[in-house]
């Protein structure tokens, strides 16, 4: 079989080699993975590791020189090739399809080459991704806009809404699979909440007059934010709201102006957003658990600014000036810009999850839009350039990121040219650097995201490093292996 990978649009190709095909009971057999760097001299692939994946029924041989399914493999300058090999034993008889990856990273640039492609599925418009890949939105049902939940191996699910319901779309969804959204019956639109098993429970409508009230997200704990308007979205008075199942309503504090609006709310109740300071001055901000708020400030040079994800630490990201600067806060290092590709082009930050990365866009020239993401530590990498562009990405298209789960899934609106070419959403995992194996969301340290990682990948070979042992499936022993790392890398 054979791959091919784009860096930096520098392209490589990943050969496996397996002579014959692996059918009879403990018949050893070699397998190799030939990675072939087609840059230019100049660039080199450097700190490589080749990783076989053994599916149940082989193993790796038992050799005078003991084998592991990770083997390092040499620099491979531009223009020339390296080969990983391996010898598997057959244990049980069978057929059996073999997969190898290689990692390793692209100098001059150094971006390590860890995009995968996840999968593709059709048209939709697609809100929050969960851990486990569940997508919350919405999608043309029977010729209606319909909420809509996304399930890996099943597709996309409506969502179930009161009678006489003209439109329902989806907003938020939680790590349980709790999904939010709204809902709209004659001239009013209302709260819904859609559990895992898709029950409906609908909000009553906030205290006041507002006739119009949509649900923005919702955390592990069932408290959700969002916010009220009334006739018209976007002119008449907007107010940011929290509410839980036994204390109902907070409309939130709004200290000026008629507009304040939630984004996002993490595990502890914090929400995030904007506000009114003054008649037509927007503030990121957060509305803390006590009710109070934190203006987040702006960045040097801007007058406006809007927060549009939290994450559990109570980091903030969004945009400022004219929705074109990025920017990431925390209260440690206040309001911070991230960078972009060079001066006059614009960039945004639309998400950002506990491990610190953030998803958005940023133009490589005028009007050539990519999706980006900026890791924990604020470096810029083009997701572009990072996974084969006849998948991905087509000049001149604007390409639509979405948002990114705590596993590094991340969605996009854009392209798919090996199916048809039609708009599709897509789904590719960012699989960082780490310095131990058990942290599989390459955030320094193996916890609990690590664990969501490695059960959703539960008795399969693994895609993202989740067969910590080798073996061919992920299953106790790997569990074993990551809860005895808990904790900091060392």
């Amino acid at each position: 079989t054979m791959s091919v990978q784009y860096v930096h649009n520098q392209p490589e190709v990943v050969w496996l080699v397996i002579p014959g095909k692996a059918s009879w009971l403990k018949e050893f057999f070699g397998v190799q993975m030939m990675v072939t760097n087609l840059a230019a001299p100049g660039f080199v692939l450097d700190h490589g590791s080749a990783t076989l994946t053994v599916p149940a029924g082989l193993t790796l041989a038992p050799t005078a020189t003991p084998q592991a399914a990770t083997v390092t493999m040499p620099d491979i300058n531009g223009g020339s090739s390296a080969t990983a090999s391996w010898i598997l034993r057959g244990d049980t008889e069978g057929f059996y399809d073999l997969n190898a990856t290689y990692a390793g990273s692209l100098e001059p640039f150094g971006d390590t080459i860890t995009v995968e492609f996840v999968g593709s599925f059709a048209p939709a418009v697609t809100q929050r991704v969960n851990s486990a890949g569940e997508i919350a939105g919405d999608f043309q049902f029977n010729s209606i806009t319909s909420a809509m939940r996304y399930q890996p191996g099943v597709g996309r699910v409506a969502l179930p809404v009161p009678a006489g319901a003209t439109q329902s779309i989806g907003t938020g969804i939680n790590e349980i699979g709790t999904i939010v959204g709204r809902y709209s019956v004659g001239s009013g639109t209302f709260g819904a909440i859609w559990s895992a098993a898709n029950q409906l429970t609908t909000l009553p409508p906030p205290p006041g007059t507002w006739s119009y009230s949509t649900p923005a997200n919702i955390n592990n704990s069932g408290t959700v934010c969002g916010y009220a308007t009334r006739a018209i979205v976007g002119s008449d008075p907007q107010r940011a709201w929290r509410w839980t199942a036994k204390l109902g309503y907070e409309m939130l504090a709004q200290p000026a102006g008629i507009v304040s609006v939630c984004r996002d709310i993490n595990a502890s109740g914090q929400v995030g957003g904007h506000t009114e300071i003054a008649a037509s001055v927007f503030r990121a901000c957060v509305w803390n658990t006590d009710g109070t708020l934190t203006d987040l400030g702006t960045p040097a040079g801007t007058a406006q600014s809007y927060g549009l994800a939290i994450n559990d630490a109570g980091a903030v990201c969004g945009t400022a000036g004219a929705n074109d600067v990025p920017f990431a806060w925390t209260a440690a290092t206040g309001m911070r810009v991230l960078p972009d590709f060079g001066p006059g082009l614009k960039a945004a930050a639309y998400d950002i999850n506990n491990a610190g990365w953030i998803l958005g866009w940023a133009d490589t020239a005028p009007f050539e839009t990519v999706p980006v993401v900026w890791d924990p530590a604020g470096n810029l990498h083009n997701i572009a350039t990072l996974v084969d562009p006849v998948r991905f990405y087509f000049p001149g298209d604007y390409i639509v990121p979405i948002t990114i789960s705590d596993t590094n899934l991340i969605v996009v609106r854009g392209y798919d040219f090996t199916v048809s070419g039609d708009p599709m959403v897509l789904m590719f995992r960012i699989i960082a650097p780490s310095a131990c194996a058990t942290d599989l969301d390459g955030n320094a340290s193996t916890g609990s995201t690590d664990l969501a990682v490695l059960l959703s990948a539960w008795g399969t070979a693994g895609a993202a490093g989740e067969d910590l042992d080798g073996d061919g499936v992920v299953g106790a022993r790997d569990l074993a292996a990551l809860l005895s790392a808990w904790g900091p890398c060392r």
